[in-house]
């Protein structure tokens, strides 16, 4: 049977998809256009990059391989432009749709409109430069282009945070990012703004500014206030470490935070005095999505008054539930705060962090009938059960789990329970020791099909055997990924040294068709046979789409010849199109 072109360049433009690195790209664009000569005319021509290529520190030479294989083939894609060498860029200047730019001087109007369909400028500057920035940017702009900035000061580290040690901003710098409406994204740390605002500043809308960001610094309560009251297109804001001058409470933020109608993702990380009413009304009456805030001096008039505290707000669907610890002064009833059973609405939860779960766990989940995903952090204080009932819980939208602990021995996943639910598509485990590892693996769970440990805690004796059997015989995973682990501090004589991550690879892939992403700890001695052997794998199994890569080149006692290998790998990579 033929497949019909169309179907042919869906699934060419899948796998196009996969990355935008110019290797891989490059690597297809050679790889398919070897077939024929109507398949380039009929399909190739037709292919689209969806995601937009990043020319930054790729060299001039794959560059131009690119320029010349898609001008021949017709592949559509567009650019963001990082790389400041502008002598060659012609070639692509049409398909430039953004810019990141370093230095605030070498961009105007003049040179944008060289790129005839650049729609996006982004600078990343220090703040000191600023005042340097081309005055034809600073003119009345039309809505041709949209304009961001990062900017970032120089911050002293003397072994305390005090806001003496962060550069201060001059009064144009304030002027530039505050009083002239021109940026859609500012993002400032590290620079104190305490310079008294222009005359023309309180006039101002801030109709183009949707993403705020300001981290580490001390504003003016002048500067903060007008622009949050003025800034009704605002859909993101980060607050972070932010002291607000002359000192005041951190309520009539949250008061003015609540008409703000378009507000999508709010996070809040703060150690400014903040009554508790205010923080519970906030909860109530924002327009806001998504929500973290962490208050680190909470006021309260009474005990009871915190206790019976709860929120009835249906329009958030993303909350971190904090352990509140800022309480001001602390009592023992409050200890272990959250807000999480006193929670009313809680079907439109779509995801949620929680902390220190207690047993009641499962209670409080009750009713998150739209639940999706589910961040746990875990310490000692964590019972097992609490983790034992989420999973027993069933909850039939939830499908992806994370478990966050700094220990590989809390909690402890009991196949027991994690079999008891039927759901769950996902899951990711921040620290699980090698007896886990096996034990979570080896129950196939049916409806999982992806696992994610971040780090694998080795001890001498283990058995990695028992891993790599595991692995070839596994039926529903699609995708595995084992990041990082203690391999390399296990004495060199110990049954753990068998473990071989190209060798396991080629050994899993040989005999399971099922991983489309498989990712070991990398640690290897690659030998010529390995190669051949990978190659032919490779040729055989057509599941397989991103493999890792066998070893860390940055480690000095890697040897030429291994380098010279993890070049041959990568080229065989290319050669199927596996992203690594």
């Amino acid at each position: 049977m033929i497949l019909p072109n169309h179907i042919v360049q869906a699934i060419l433009e899948y796998l196009l998809n996969h990355s935008e690195d110019l290797k891989y790209l490059v690597s297809f664009i050679k790889r398919y256009t070897l077939i024929s000569k109507q398949w380039n005319r009929e399909i190739i021509s037709k292919l689209r990059i969806k995601r937009s290529i990043v020319i930054d520190t790729t060299s001039n030479e794959m560059i131009n391989t690119w320029i010349y294989l898609s001008d021949r083939y017709g592949v559509n894609y567009n650019v963001i432009y990082k790389k400041q060498d502008r002598n060659w860029n012609g070639s692509f200047r049409d398909k430039v749709i953004a810019i990141i730019l370093d230095d605030v001087s070498s961009g105007d109007n003049e040179l944008f409109s060289t790129y005839s369909n650049l729609k996006k400028v982004t600078y990343r500057v220090k703040s000191i430069d600023i005042k340097y920035m081309s005055l034809k940017l600073l003119e009345p702009q039309n809505d041709k282009y949209s304009y961001n900035i990062h900017a970032y000061g120089n911050y002293i580290y003397t072994g305390d945070s005090s806001s003496d040690n962060i550069q201060t901003s001059n009064p144009s710098i304030t002027d530039i990012l505050f009083g002239k409406n021109i940026f859609e994204k500012i993002g400032i740390m590290y620079c104190n703004i305490k310079f008294n605002l222009p005359t023309t500043f309180n006039n101002c809308q801030f109709s183009r500014l949707n993403d705020l960001s300001l981290n580490g610094l001390m504003i003016s309560k002048l500067i903060l206030s007008t622009v949050l009251e003025h800034s009704f297109q605002l859909k993101y804001l980060y607050l972070e470490s932010i002291t607000i001058t002359p000192e005041d409470t951190f309520d009539w933020v949250l008061e003015k935070l609540i008409p703000l109608e378009n507000l999508i993702n709010i996070r809040i990380n703060v150690n400014i005095k903040t009554n508790f009413e205010n923080i519970i009304s906030f909860l109530n009456h924002t327009k806001c999505v998504e929500i973290s805030i962490q208050f680190g001096n909470i006021q309260y008039q009474s005990v009871s008054q915190v206790l019976i505290a709860h929120v009835d707000n249906h329009r958030i669907e993303q909350f971190n539930f904090q352990v509140i610890d800022g309480f001001t002064p602390m009592n023992d009833s409050l200890r272990g705060y959250t807000l999480l059973p006193r929670w009313k609405n809680k079907s439109n939860l779509k995801e949620i962090t929680i902390y220190k779960p207690d047993i009641s766990i499962s209670q409080s989940l009750t009713g998150m009938v739209n639940l999706q995903s589910i961040y746990i952090h875990f310490n000692h204080t964590s019972t097992q059960e609490s983790l034992n009932n989420i999973f027993e819980l069933n909850l039939p939208s939830l499908e992806y789990f994370n478990i966050v602990s700094l220990d590989a021995q809390i909690p402890y996943v009991r196949t027991e329970s994690l079999m008891m639910n039927r759901y769950l598509t996902a899951l990711y485990i921040s620290n699980v020791n090698y007896i886990e590892c096996i034990t979570i693996l080896g129950c196939n769970h049916p409806t999982i099909i992806d696992i994610t440990f971040h780090y694998l805690l080795f001890t001498k004796g283990d058995d990695t055997q028992e891993l790599l059997n595991v692995l070839k015989c596994h039926q529903s995973l699609r995708h595995l990924q084992i990041y990082s682990s203690n391999i390399r501090r296990i004495e060199n004589d110990d049954p753990i040294t068998q473990y071989n991550s190209i060798h396991f690879t080629i050994e899993i892939l040989r005999e399971n068709r099922n991983y489309i992403t498989l990712s070991l700890p990398p640690f290897s001695k690659i030998n010529k046979s390995h190669i051949s052997s990978l190659e032919t794998v490779l040729s055989e199994n057509h599941t397989i789409q991103c493999i890792s890569l066998p070893f860390d080149l940055t480690l000095d006692s890697i040897s030429q010849k291994q380098k010279k290998y993890h070049t041959d790998i990568i080229a065989i990579f290319n050669k199927y199109s596996i992203l690594f």
